[in-house]
């Protein structure tokens, strides 16, 4: 009913300004609008005005909602977990990996040699692998198997770095093939490699990593280490470096 009145108010007002230049109150009152009906109109828009001058005034004393960063986590990482850098190192980054996923290929090639020369080298940042092979990709699990079975003879990180970056050819065969190029001992490799002595292990950081939130790869949490883990950022894809870096110098000023 308001905005019927208010809408009426203008057309009126319209008319009455079209005809104020050449016209005296009877021409006016003759073409349809009185002074009477002049100043209600004049009265509408008084009101109109004044509404409309609360209305802005309401909407700049509302601040917009602020901008949410990203979830913070806790995770416990077991003990023996695959770790690269000081256990002492102030800050912890985990990232949770499928070995075949292209996306976490490229944040080996592009991303993790500067973490590990800026950062971790430092003795700034430890660094976690956890298996998060996805149910997409088929060879993804026996791919993180290969990398568990590589850590008995001591060459995780190298068994590692050969399969993400030929991610695109996880064969069985072709993990034999990155065993014998990390110097592996074949025979009991493969043995290995046919059990499932480290599906449980597996499986546990896949229940790990979707009870912090992950559900994609590659995902990190980045925070302040703590005796038995991390509680941080959890944040999702290839990030380049430089946002590693500012993740982790945001850390160091709180």
């Amino acid at each position: 009913m308001r905005i019927n009145r208010v809408i009426g108010a203008i057309v009126l007002l319209g008319a009455a300004m079209g005809l104020a230049p050449a016209a005296d109150k009877k021409t006016a009152a003759a073409e349809g609008i009185t002074r009477e009906q002049a100043d209600a109109i004049l009265n509408e828009l008084k009101e109109m005005r004044s509404l409309l001058e609360k209305l802005v005034s309401n909407q700049a004393n509302v601040r917009p909602p602020a901008p949410q960063g990203p979830p913070v986590v806790s995770v416990k990482i077991p003990q023996g977990a695959e770790m690269l850098g000081s256990k002492d190192a102030p800050y912890t980054m985990v990232e949770y990996i499928d070995l075949q996923c292209p996306f976490c290929k490229r944040f080996e090639e592009t991303t993790f040699a500067e973490i590990r020369k800026n950062l971790i080298d430092t003795g700034k940042l430890r660094y976690y692998s956890r298996d998060f092979p996805l149910e997409m990709h088929q060879f993804a699990m026996k791919a993180a198997v290969a990398t568990h079975c590589a850590a008995e003879q001591g060459q995780f990180w190298r068994m590692r770095d050969l399969l993400v970056t030929n991610a695109s050819n996880l064969s069985t065969d072709a993990i034999a093939g990155y065993a014998k190029t990390a110097g592996l001992n074949s025979d009991t490799f493969a043995a290995c490699l046919s059990s499932s002595k480290y599906d449980a292990a597996i499986r546990e950081s896949l229940s790990e990593g979707a009870a912090a939130g992950v559900q994609g790869t590659p995902s990190f949490i980045i925070g302040k280490s703590q005796p038995d883990g991390v509680v941080g950022s959890l944040l999702v894809g290839a990030m380049p470096y430089p946002m590693i870096e500012a993740e982790v110098k945001k850390l160091s000023s709180n």
